[in-house]
């Protein structure tokens, strides 16, 4: 044993000057291969701890795998390749474990769905940026598997709710530093993105976490003290104050859909609560000008000054009217529409845009069997899901509001192509489908007072 464990420590010893020509002296890249080693550990040893320790982390991760490249080229995948990987690992593990056919109408979806993306990689311009995209995507389509597998009753579903409101801290407090750094003067012209890419999906996330922390507030079945109910409330305050700070219009009407259809549905005093919230958001400078200036130039080229909305409309048209008749069914390949916007746009100062528009992408770049297959996943779910109300009809209205929030914003932005929001999106719609499994006397035992009911199976 002795000998083994010197033996280790001369290998450790020769091998961390070659790690460290290799990766650099930064503190993110010396410390990337011992976590990676950890998180292997915790792979093998506990793969629910795992999967949830992941997803309750990846919120804060953008920023940090961005800056770790463990290739010698500085342009290889680094750890968040490896994080991506090993969940998709998982969801094979899972898989061959499982019951496969029992989750028969979720899988035709998505099985229809990556044999779109097949072609669309036969077709693409870029082999390689077209294998990244579709490897994004089933390691989304992992996420939801491993949900689905993993949460099998109702406390399993809570903590699924608290990973998601909990990898919620850091990138807000990270926004916090941000706005704290700009000052507060300064939100009228800069944009608070927290550990994101980007301000729209920092903001989109955050609307979906409200959305969480909400139904945690308002539903019967996930229990919390008064105390936990208290800071559920803080928290969706300070959620809310940055969501505003992102300045994505867009997510705002989101949050605002949500509680107005609540409104209307459960109850009409919210209604109340959100005009007179409404009233005090436009006291706020900031705020009004976003709203009120919808035509505030803020796509600049070298050739005219077109507000977001205008530039987009510009760029959709230009594309479709681009588009030949015979590339319809098929498009023209993954990545087509970014290789390709140079040449159909002029206004885009040669520039390799994405559409701003999930459907128009899918559509050019793998045609209407895309487009149909695309849409289908989240029909199919809502059509599955709606017997959720059997378990918990706020839970029914949480996840209805969800998907067509998705698909809404889909309309203005690059949804497909935001891999960290994408997980928490299909980690709680899995969650939330694995609920179905539950017998309806489980459910009635959750609840404050009994419901009729038989047992029935979700997947079927």
């Amino acid at each position: 044993m002795t000998v083994a464990i010197a033996l280790c420590a001369i290998a450790m010893g020769a091998g961390i000057p070659a790690y460290l020509a290799v990766v650099g002296d930064g503190a993110a890249a010396v410390l990337a291969l011992p976590l990676t080693v950890a998180l292997a550990a915790l792979f093998f040893a506990r793969k629910k701890t795992f999967f949830f320790l992941v997803l309750a982390a990846r919120s804060a991760c953008d920023l940090v795998f961005e800056s770790i490249r463990l290739s010698v080229a500085g342009g290889g995948p680094g750890i968040g390749g490896f994080v991506n990987a090993s969940i998709i690992g998982l969801a094979l593990l899972v898989i061959s474990k499982d019951d496969v056919l029992r989750r028969k109408p979720f899988l035709a979806a998505w099985a229809w769905f990556f044999c779109t993306t097949a072609y669309g990689f036969l077709l693409a311009p870029s082999k390689g940026e077209s294998l990244r995209f579709i490897l994004a995507w089933v390691s989304n389509f992992a996420v939801f598997y491993c949900a689905a597998s993993f949460v099998t009753s109702m406390k399993d579903f809570r903590t699924v709710l608290r990973v998601i409101v909990a990898s919620s801290i850091i990138p807000v407090a990270y926004g916090m530093v941000q706005v704290a750094a700009a000052g507060l003067g300064a939100l009228s012209s800069s944009r608070v993105q927290g550990t994101f890419t980007h301000p729209n999906i920092f903001a989109f996330y955050l609307a979906f976490v409200i959305c969480i922390v909400f139904y945690q507030l308002k539903s019967p079945l996930q229990g919390g003290g008064m105390f936990g109910k208290a800071a559920l409330v803080a928290w969706m305050a300070v959620l809310s104050g940055m969501l505003v700070c992102t300045q994505t219009r867009s997510a705002w009407l989101v949050c605002m859909a949500m509680f107005l259809a609540f409104g209307v549905l459960f109850e009409r005093r919210y209604l109340l609560y959100l005009l007179a919230g409404c009233c005090l958001a436009l006291l706020v400078e900031p705020i009004r000008d976003r709203i009120i200036d919808l035509s505030a130039p803020e796509v600049v080229t070298s050739q005219t000054k077109l507000d977001s909305f205008r530039w987009r409309v510009e760029l959709w048209t230009a594309a479709l009217e681009w588009m030949e008749i015979k590339r319809a069914l098929f498009g023209y390949g993954i990545g087509a529409f970014s290789e390709n916007a140079p040449v159909f746009f002029a206004r885009g100062d040669g520039i390799h845009w994405d559409a701003h528009n999930v459907y128009v992408q899918w559509l050019f770049d793998v045609g209407l069997l895309g487009l149909a297959a695309y849409v289908w996943i989240h029909g199919r779910l809502l059509y599955l899901l709606r017997r959720l109300s059997q378990v918990d009809r706020l839970l029914r209205f949480i996840v209805m509001v969800t998907v067509i929030s998705y698909l809404t914003v889909s309309f203005s932005d690059n949804m497909m192509f935001y891999l960290a929001f994408n997980w928490y999106y299909w980690l709680f719609l899995g969650a939330a489908s694995s609920l179905l499994a539950v017998p309806a006397e489980a459910a009635r035992q959750a609840r404050p007072e009994p419901a009729s009911g038989r047992a029935f199976v979700v997947w079927r």
